[in-house]
């Protein structure tokens, strides 16, 4: 299994408006805006996306981690759509000690508004087992056991988890996703995490079965 991994690459959508942007790439009115003085680290974080985006917690993003290193608050954003994550739409803030925004990396979808975030319905997902056999196919993996002999069991949220897999230690998990693809539109993708032991692939899968994200973890 780890001859015929070893020639499957990677795939990763490139998304040409994605920034990254330091205080020294501002001018000094634009760092004077972006100071948030009194309040914890985080939450200037989030005065700060309100401010310059109009984003609202829990409605355009959540926040996926948040920690102090030295005098540095560190934050990412992960954004929502309709609810659910957008896979590789992100927000990564650092924030001094008296609140002053130091850098920002922004890949978040710019072609929606909160106007739009209305839920989705589940079933336009597909089927999350289609799109695991998808992935098995791409990878060219038997996985030892028909669709009809999957397990599956719902986890939380807009998660499932995947038992009976011979090929896979331990469960399967998939997750409802939109993800941002290279012709700027935004795709319903089945997240999966699959540990095959060599391996641990990270994908995203369209429910036509397309493999528009790809990423080895072991190999990171």
């Amino acid at each position: 299994m780890q001859d015929k991994n070893n020639s499957i690459k990677n795939i990763q959508p490139n998304l040409e408006h994605s920034t990254y942007t330091t205080e020294q790439n501002s001018d000094s009115r634009a760092q004077a805006q972006d100071t948030f003085p009194g309040v914890s680290g985080l939450e200037a974080g989030k005065l700060f996306v309100k401010h310059k985006f109009g984003y609202e917690e829990g409605v355009n993003y959540k926040v996926s981690s948040s920690y102090e290193s030295g005098p540095l608050t560190h934050i990412y954003l992960q954004q929502l759509n309709q609810g659910k994550e957008v896979d590789n739409g992100t927000i990564n803030i650092s924030v001094d000690k008296n609140g002053k925004i130091i850098a920002f990396g922004d890949s978040f979808d710019k072609s929606f508004t909160s106007s739009d975030n209305t839920s989705a319905n589940p079933e336009d997902w597909g089927s999350p087992v289609n799109a695991l056999f998808s992935l098995f196919s791409h990878l060219k993996v038997d996985p030892k056991v028909s669709q009809n002999e999957v397990n599956i069991q719902q986890a939380e949220g807009d998660s499932v988890k995947f038992s009976n897999i011979p090929i896979a230690s331990g469960e399967v998990k998939a997750q409802q996703k939109f993800i941002q693809v290279k012709t700027g539109q935004l795709e319903k993708v089945w997240n999966l995490e699959v540990d095959l032991g060599d391996d641990i692939w990270d994908a995203s899968v369209t429910p036509n079965g397309e493999i528009v994200r790809l990423n080895n973890l072991v190999n990171n």
